[in-house]
């Protein structure tokens, strides 16, 4: 069995226990919707409203079919994260973040980080709310992948954010060996075809140190999908004069173009 406590923040500096509420599970995972406390209690997603003596079940679900391991939400929306089916495709969720209402960023235990999008598949979606119990009569959303990436380590926490006030959002994360990366959107085209072109002749200039080929590194569990490797990019400065020339030939561009655009990328981040 599992309890709920509910405190109260006094003035800032201390808390006051309100009241317990017991639950016949243990409470994995918890968040605010709508003003109400969202709580997964093992396979079950609950509502809980804040009463005088104890917190308040209002409606479950108990349709998932493994333990619910995190809770995020988006405006009336709810995302659910089980840890053997994610959303709809079977992936052991590692940790997941919100980025939009219809998009997400997951990241499984076999070191991938992923992009999902929500598309809408039918214009009507049914819900019933009777007494302590809630149905989803129809599904009307599914997830696409939007890319992959095979990181290489498992990543612990991601999320959303601007490291600097004038900086781009990027999707940061850490993993279980201590790495902090990122995760940059281009804003243009040219910004893609820049990346992509440029990690295109790396892999050949600059392969591995141990051999292995780079693109079936990244690829090490499912192919990588729009994911421009950074780190490999950036060994484009460790290059000699004659490989950064011809690389920058072949991008119709010179060496200090190519390491100035380098650092624009990493300046938009930090």
């Amino acid at each position: 069995e599992g309890l709920l406590r509910v405190y109260r923040l006094v003035e800032g500096a201390s808390l006051v226990l309100v009241h317990t509420t017991e639950l016949d599970g243990i409470p994995y995972a918890m968040c605010e919707f709508q003003g109400r406390l969202l709580v997964s209690v093992g396979k079950i997603l609950r509502i809980y409203d804040l009463g005088k003596k104890k917190m308040l079940r209002k409606c479950e679900n108990r349709n998932f079919p493994s333990t619910i391991v995190k809770l995020t939400t988006a405006g009336a929306r709810i995302y659910a994260s089980d840890n053997h089916h994610s959303l709809r495709q079977p992936h052991a969720l590692g940790c997941a973040s919100v980025e939009r209402r219809a998009q997400q960023s997951r990241a499984g235990i076999r070191h991938n980080i992923y992009m999902q999008l929500m598309e809408k598949l039918i214009d009507l979606s049914i819900y019933i709310m009777h007494g302590a119990w809630m149905v989803w009569v129809v599904s009307p959303f599914a997830f696409h992948m939007v890319c992959q990436f095979y990181v290489g380590e498992t990543i612990t926490s991601m999320v959303r954010t601007r490291l600097v006030p004038v900086g781009k959002e990027a999707i940061v994360y850490t993993t279980v060996m201590g790495r902090i990366g990122a995760l940059i959107p281009f804003s243009s085209r040219v910004d893609v075809d820049f990346a992509t072109h440029l990690e295109m002749y790396m892999r050949q200039e600059a392969p591995p140190l141990c051999g292995r080929d780079h693109l079936s590194y990244r690829s090490y569990f499912i192919p990588v999908k729009d994911v421009a490797d950074g780190d490999l990019c950036d060994q484009f400065g460790m290059l000699s004069a004659e490989k950064q020339l011809k690389i920058a030939q072949d991008m119709d561009q010179t060496p200090m173009e190519v390491l100035k655009k380098l650092e624009d990328i990493r300046n938009g981040l930090l």
